[in-house]
């Protein structure tokens, strides 16, 4: 999952910078809500 979150910050930063505020607290979003989304302004 770990992998997945730096990955998916690369993608998407916005999902990091506007959602969990950091890279390392995004597997453990990912893990409870078990859904994966971006957005891009």
């Amino acid at each position: 999952m770990d992998a997945l979150a730096r990955r998916f910050y690369v993608f998407c930063p916005d999902v990091v910078e506007q959602g969990t505020g950091t890279v390392k607290a995004l597997p453990h979003e990912l893990r409870e809500s078990q859904r994966l989304y971006c957005w891009w302004d």
